[in-house]
């Protein structure tokens, strides 16, 4: 067996000055990740949104599929895996709008911040 090599560039200091030895694959932490100096939290309401159109995905299709082979198609499933596609489709793209239009409100507060 080979002796292994260390990678001088895979060494990182930790806050004590001790050099730490990292594998190849692993991902550190920047020292300026836990510090709340300049860091920029996510507002609220933008997880909320995120997290309803999350669940309106999961959720909207499986239920329109199984809804519509039931009721509406009766046992017809290439109906009703159309139906919960177009569903897909139509969460995304609700989902999209509504991220369009939150950034160009966004856009306009910050202009007006500028006009100031």
């Amino acid at each position: 067996m080979a002796p292994t090599r260390r990678n001088p560039q895979s060494d990182q200091k930790s806050a004590t000055g001790e050099v730490e030895e990292t594998k190849p694959n692993e991902v550190k932490a920047s020292p300026s990740a836990g510090s709340p100096a300049g860091e920029q939290d996510v507002p609220t309401d933008v997880i909320l949104k995120l997290l309803f159109f999350t669940l309106a995905m999961v959720i909207l299709p499986v239920g329109s599929y199984f809804t519509s082979i039931k009721y509406l198609f009766n046992g017809n499933s290439t109906y009703s895996a159309i139906l919960a596609a177009v569903v897909t489709n139509i969460v995304l793209v609700a989902y999209l709008l509504q991220a369009y239009s939150d950034d160009l409100s966004e856009q306009a507060k910050t202009e007006s911040k500028k006009d100031r």
